[in-house]
């Protein structure tokens, strides 16, 4: 690194410390938001899920109801009670053998007798029949029967392209939810079905009740509709969403990194060392200097004097054992 840079950037070394922990506290809110904004979406596609589900089981169960009044419309037992006008022995033959049924009705298309028991035959029943004969085909909807919603089907009962009546079948509710029943459910969700401003059946949390509407979908054309809720979305920070918030924290965790190596600079740099490297010494060392020395001669070292020994300090008792002394 280059010494003017070394010395600029350590200069700006008492700010790198508190910008590594600006970073920091950027880096952990982008990284919670993402976190945040992926748990919210899974969620979520989680629970559309369950809501798609449950709008095919109320679907089928629903289908299935048509279906079995549609082909005792067609049975020729029927046919016969119908072309000879007997609505009562009509009725009894549908309603055999179908389990849960609470009411069978063939009623006249003049309708005049349903009119005539309202208000205890109830406005919902009368609606179900008018809709399912103004359309010529079969029609449901809920109804409150004795404070309690039942499943109501009406279809345009007929002797060849005569039609004579209008069958009626009044099932409970159970029908339809039954399934609905089975369908697992996550933490802070909620589920409902309804019909207009009724709840008809409901599970989960209750304190989502109020913005399930924003997802909610028809069932066919029943005028049933499935809604689902759960806790509002995470707020975005900086307004990224979930990709762009990890990528950011991501890459404001490597600022991190390298505001808190460069704090530390001066530390790993430490006092610049002005001695000369070994080019630099090799290059700076005067040449002549060994030529401008002038060469001594080298002589021999001069010998040693031989050093007198006095000869009386070897004294007679000194020696002993000596032959012949």
């Amino acid at each position: 690194m280059n010494d003017s840079i070394r010395q600029q950037l350590i200069q700006l070394r008492p700010a790198m410390k508190p910008l590594a922990v600006l970073c920091a506290l950027l880096a952990l809110w982008l990284g919670w938001s993402g976190f945040a904004q992926f748990n919210d979406e899974a969620r979520r596609s989680g629970l559309e899920t369950t809501r798609d589900n449950g709008v095919q089981l109320v679907h089928q169960a629903m289908t299935q109801s048509q279906k079995r009044l549609t082909e005792a419309l067609e049975l020729q037992e029927v046919k016969t009670v119908l072309a000879a006008g007997d609505l009562v022995s009509a009725a009894k033959v549908i309603s055999a053998g179908w389990p849960n049924v609470s009411l069978v009705q063939v009623l006249p298309a003049d309708l005049d007798a349903a009119y005539e028991g309202l208000p205890k035959g109830g406005y919902g029943r009368l609606a179900v029949v008018e809709t399912a004969l103004a359309e010529n085909k079969i029609r449901t909807w809920i109804i409150r029967d004795v404070g309690q919603p039942r499943f109501a089907l009406a279809a345009p009962a007929k002797s060849g392209n005569l039609t004579v009546g209008v069958a009626y079948v009044q099932l409970p509710l159970t029908e339809l939810t039954t399934a609905l029943d089975t369908i697992g459910m996550a933490d802070e969700t909620y589920l409902a079905l309804r019909q207009g401003g009724m709840t008809l059946w409901e599970r989960g949390d209750q304190g989502y009740a109020d913005s399930a509407e924003r997802m909610s979908v028809e069932i066919a054309d029943s005028g049933l509709r499935l809604v689902a809720g759960t806790s509002p979305p995470p707020t975005r920070a900086l307004g990224l969403g979930a990709l762009w918030a990890s990528i950011a924290a991501v890459l404001f965790g490597a600022l991190v990194y390298l505001t808190w190596r460069l704090s530390r600079l001066q530390a790993d740099v430490g006092v610049a060392d002005t001695s000369p490297t070994l080019l630099e010494a090799v290059a700076s060392e005067p040449g002549d200097v060994a030529e401008s020395t002038s060469l001594r001669e080298v002589k021999d070292a001069p010998k040693p004097k031989p050093v007198p020994v006095d000869r009386s300090i070897f004294r007679a008792y000194d020696i002993r054992g000596v032959i012949g002394k």
